[in-house]
């Protein structure tokens, strides 16, 4: 990281920064090389952060043979209750697991993610101990999961550095898996709802946008360019408008500091190093 092209960024986004004192990261996809941060390493709550993990997890299990995605799960009561984002589900209904995905990735519902991981796991509480086990193997150092949807619980946390470890692992391990990030909207019975990842940037070809009370505006973000991906992450923007604002500065400077040619270096999910 450039410490120069750090205090440029920071001056770039001016009074934002120490007005909330949000939350950035910039890597390069291709090597995990962190070009830009502030507070990376800052536990915040994570807000939809956590539905990224939540689809890894997923895949991971109908990688691996243990989720048939086109097999359903029967939506709970619990599922048609949770706040909004949702899609909009039924207690009662029959849903194949990859219509739950695609809601995800597509929308955020909190709904479809109590869904899915119902389905998968009997419970959200026992789905967030594959999600924290996840953590472990990805070296996730300042995360912890209680749930798998957007809303904050006490004792939820995450960091900017950890949730673009995440999406680096997610890129590389499931890259034909992203268009479904970057869909206009998503359709259930009737009614297409809007993607909100399109409204920010029309370059974003991956990932989320957040918001809750206590995680502010943010969210983890892809773009490529030239054969160079970037991830940013953002938590804690005051607004949509801030949230743009430091978004455009990120990309433009990481972009500036990537170099045009390194070596791809797929992550790993070996767990940390014994020390």
């Amino acid at each position: 990281m450039i410490p120069g092209l750090l205090l440029f960024v920071s001056l770039l986004i001016g009074s934002a920064v120490h007005a909330d004192d949000p939350s950035f990261v910039v890597v390069d996809a291709r090597d995990g090389n962190t070009l830009i941060a502030h507070n990376a390493d800052k536990p915040k709550p994570p807000g939809a952060i956590m539905q990224v993990m939540t689809l890894f997890v997923a895949w991971s299990l109908a990688e691996a043979g243990e989720l048939d995605l086109d097999a359903s799960t029967t939506i709970s009561a619990r599922a048609q209750m949770e706040p909004p984002l949702r899609i909009g589900l039924k207690a009662g209904q029959v849903v194949p697991f990859r219509r739950l995905i695609e809601f995800v990735a597509g929308q955020r519902s909190n709904d479809a993610a109590t869904a899915l991981a119902e389905g998968i796991s009997g419970s959200v509480d026992a789905f967030a101990r594959r999600m924290n086990d996840m953590a472990n193997l990805m070296c996730l150092t300042n995360s912890h999961f209680l749930a798998n949807y957007g809303l904050a619980r006490p004792g939820q946390i995450t960091t900017a550095q950890d949730a673009a470890i995440i999406a680096r692992h997610l890129l590389h391990r499931f890259p034909e898996n992203l268009p479904l990030f970057a869909v206009p909207g998503v359709k259930h019975d009737g009614v297409t709802r809007r993607n909100i990842l399109s409204t920010v940037r029309p370059d974003l070809d991956g990932f989320t946008t957040m918001y809750t009370l206590e995680a502010g505006h943010g969210g983890v973000f892809t773009v490529e360019r030239n054969g160079v991906r970037l991830i940013v992450v953002i938590m804690g923007a005051s607004d949509p408008a801030m949230r743009r604002r430091m978004l455009g500065d990120l990309l433009d400077q990481g972009f500036a500091a990537a170099k045009p040619i390194v070596p791809v270096a797929p992550p790993r999910l070996d767990g940390c190093p014994m020390s």
